[in-house]
């Protein structure tokens, strides 16, 4: 299923293909006589075919850095293809001269300086400080050689020789020196992207012989023995499953630990995919575990497909409206005034006159895109049953979201929520609800609501109440303060990760103004 913006560059692709032909019928017959503009064809057909290049960079699924990345690199290899191509029709001599109105090997160079920088902002995007630099310095390197290379032998940009050279030293030596030649330069490796192929549900279904358990940081998914399971790929290479049957997560967010056992659809993808294939025995899908959810097995590919798409298709709602389904993560309803689909928290619902598809709070259009989860670093998990919606992110840190919540933790704790931030570590805890401010840092302390706000340092204090401020000198009761505020936070954290209604702030806050007012 192509994008708006692969049509786009489709089309921009076949104009350069109409100027080519123009090109050609100028080239080699007199067809047509005084509109024989030869340079021109070519020049525009080239435009065209680099315009075309630019749209797919820029898909919707990509972030900001990929996009990037992939408008250098689609610009970069079409440059050195069409600087190739030139230079081997000119040798064939079929065409004559090939005139293009400037020094083709312009387009080398720039080729080149697009793949450089491409591949450059590749390295910084999946490696991050140290080695990010180690990379970007193997790439320099390593195009400084090949350009050097190629000034040999086709005798091109001559006064560029020896500065190539000296750069392609330098650089390699500074990437040895920064962490050896471990790994051949990010230039020459992954040059196929895995993200280019859409993900796509593979046609078969197994059965889990046993429980699966998938341990990432500070999480913990289990998929029980008899879970169905679907294989998803990008052309012939596996990137992730989707299983549908019992489980259980845990995610310990140091203070507090998430956990719940659920029935549903689990989704499981990430670069680190294989590592939880190899840890998977299943068998090919019998009719009887069809029978324990009550969907054949075109149903459930087809329902599979809604976790990449976010809408189910026609067929599979003809299909659907003909049974009664009644299960903890599935509905279907066909009423007077038309149908009603809901798996875990996706509903769609259609009518004559219009068709809604709903994920949870969020409404989603025809257009939906495929998530781009599946080419991901670490694991992506997400869980929908039909009590809740979660997803769990492992990377070297670990993210749950649950709800309108998200909580992260690697060596800090970080919540955030709706109008709610919360950050805590080993020297400090921080949080904001709404117009409540409450910090604990070394010796300072921090209370703040609407009309009130308690400052506490190592030596003196003070209380802002109404606008009437009482500065508080005594040690003992600064050092009761700040004890007081500590245990208060314990429990704050605690209602935070409840989702609790802070509770124990309210009478922290009363009791301060009543005691220091």
């Amino acid at each position: 299923m192509k994008d708006n913006l692969e049509t786009i560059g489709d089309m921009l692709g076949r104009i350069a293909a109409v100027f080519v032909i123009l090109w050609l019928v100028a080239a080699v017959t007199d067809i047509l006589g005084t509109y024989e503009y030869e340079v021109e064809f070519l020049q525009v057909a080239v435009g065209f075919h680099l315009l075309s290049r630019i749209p797919p960079a820029f898909k919707s699924r990509y972030s900001t850095g990929k996009k990037v990345q992939k408008f250098f690199t689609n610009l970069g290899w079409p440059l050195a293809g069409l600087w190739i191509g030139f230079k081997i029709l000119r040798w064939i001599g079929w065409f004559g001269a090939m005139e293009v109105g400037f020094n083709i090997d312009y387009f080398l160079a720039a080729g080149i300086i697009m793949l450089l920088m491409g591949y450059a902002v590749k390295a910084l995007r999946h490696k991050a400080g140290y080695w990010a630099a180690r990379s970007v310095l193997l790439a320099i390197g390593g195009v400084s050689f090949l350009l050097w290379i190629l000034i040999k032998i086709f005798d091109i940009f001559q006064p560029w020789e020896d500065y190539a050279l000296v750069v392609g030293i330098i650089a390699i030596g500074l990437g040895y020196i920064l962490g050896g030649l471990k790994r051949p330069p990010t230039f020459f490796v992954e040059i196929e992207d895995e993200e280019d192929a859409e993900p796509e549900i593979k046609e078969e279904i197994c059965t889990l012989q046993e429980d699966l358990t998938i341990s990432r940081n500070k999480a913990t998914v289990k998929l029980n023995k008899g879970s169905l399971y679907i294989p998803v790929v990008t052309g012939d290479k596996e990137i992730g499953g989707i299983y549908f049957g019992e489980g259980s997560y845990a995610v310990d967010a140091l203070l507090k630990v998430y956990k719940d056992v659920y029935r549903g659809v689990t989704v499981v993808t990430g670069r680190e995919w294989q590592s939880v294939k190899a840890e998977q025995l299943t068998v090919p899908a019998g009719e009887d575990a069809f029978e324990d959810i009550g969907l054949k097995k075109e149903e459930v590919l087809e329902i599979a497909r809604v976790q990449l798409y976010g809408k189910l298709s026609d067929e599979v709602k003809r299909r659907l409206k003909r049974t009664h389904v009644d299960l903890p993560f599935i509905k279907v309803r066909e009423t007077p005034h038309g149908e009603y689909v809901k798996v875990g928290p996706i509903e769609v619902t259609e009518t004559p006159e219009r068709e809604q598809v709903r994920i949870g709070p969020w409404q989603v259009k025809d257009s939906y895109a495929r998530a781009r989860r599946f080419a991901g670093r670490g694991l992506y998990i997400q869980i929908r049953s039909k009590d809740e919606d979660i997803t769990i992110n492992t990377n070297g840190k670990t993210v749950l979201v649950r709800g309108e919540m998200q909580v992260t933790v690697n060596d800090k704790l970080t919540v955030k929520g709706e109008n709610l931030d919360l950050v805590v570590d080993e020297t400090r805890k921080i949080l904001y609800s709404g117009k409540v401010k409450l910090i604990c840092k070394e010796n300072k302390r921090i209370l703040h609501s609407a009309g009130f706000e308690l400052i506490v340092r190592e030596e003196s204090g003070r209380i802002v109440r109404n606008g009437q401020i009482t500065s508080i000198k005594d040690q003992k009761t600064l050092k009761e303060i700040r004890n007081e505020i500590d245990a208060a936070a314990d429990e704050l954290i605690k209602e935070v990760l409840d989702q609790g209604e802070l509770k124990k702030l309210d009478i922290l806050i009363k009791k301060f103004e009543q005691e220091l007012s």
